[in-house]
């Protein structure tokens, strides 16, 4: 069964270990859906069942996300996962009226919940060169009062939203499904920085300046996804010991296969 994981940092002192990923194990195909057909009621249910394709989906579409939710051990990013699984169900799947939107909606979710194809393992590989993360939205706003701001993510992963500003600006992330999350920075004080694992979607930013009449100039706020340090990933070799030092926003990734269950 191979896993992935990754080592991702704040800062060149600190370095985490995640379970990102995990692939399925090879199992027989099944026509079964990922609900019971025989207690289907809702139009969509039925559709469902009533195409072998659909239903093989549906269950794959199950297996993938169970998977994924046992591998992420961070609970805001399994909080995260299982926003996702709901927006998906409540915008995507359950407002289709007939099979070719559904197709659509279960290709385009399988797609998100499928892991890449691990790397073939490697004895001597050069070292690795910087992926650039993909370019997402920054934004100039006033440093005074309070501000809010929506941006958008293209794919599940690790993200960090930063302000920088003359006097100090605190943040709040607010998930459409899950809620605000905690403050992060003080007001007047200390610029607010959140790290985390966010799904692909829209976000709110929540954003409080100093309160002072004599508050001036501008906030920068930035969304950065955590750079690959290693593409394609590579996989971890039995008792080889791995180092890496890590600057902040970077995260370098490994398969791990294992052959059978071991206590």
């Amino acid at each position: 069964m191979p896993i992935m994981i990754a080592f991702m940092a704040r800062s060149e002192e600190m370095m985490v270990l995640v379970l990102l990923l995990t692939s399925l194990l090879a199992s027989p195909a099944s026509l079964a859906a990922g609900f019971d057909c025989t207690k289907a009621h809702t139009p969509v249910e039925k559709l469902i069942c009533a195409d072998p394709g659909l239903s093989r989906q549906d269950e794959q579409i199950s297996r993938l996300y169970a998977v994924r939710r046992q591998a992420v051990t961070e609970s805001t990013a399994r909080q995260s996962l299982q926003d996702g699984q709901v927006r998906w169900l409540r915008q995507s799947r359950n407002i289709c009226i007939d099979m070719a939107c559904l197709k659509k909606a279960y290709e385009a979710r399988l797609a998100e919940l499928s892991p890449p194809e691990p790397a073939p393992p490697v004895a001597d590989r050069a070292a690795p060169q910087p992926l650039a993360a993909e370019p997402l939205p920054s934004f100039v706003i006033s440093a005074q009062g309070e501000q809010s701001l929506e941006f958008s993510v293209p794919r599940f992963g690790r993200y960090a939203v930063t302000v920088s500003s003359p006097q100090g600006t605190a943040l709040q992330l607010v998930d459409r499904v899950a809620g605000p999350s905690a403050v992060q920075g003080v007001a007047g004080q200390a610029d607010g920085r959140w790290d985390g694992f966010l799904d692909r979607g829209r976000y709110l930013l929540r954003l409080t300046g100093s309160g002072s009449k004599q508050a001036s100039g501008e906030t920068k706020v930035t969304v950065r996804a955590f750079t690959a340090l290693n593409d394609p990933v590579p996989q971890l070799v039995l008792l080889k010991p791995e180092q890496s030092n890590l600057a902040d926003f970077s995260q370098r990734a490994y398969w791990l296969d294992v052959k059978e269950p071991r206590t």
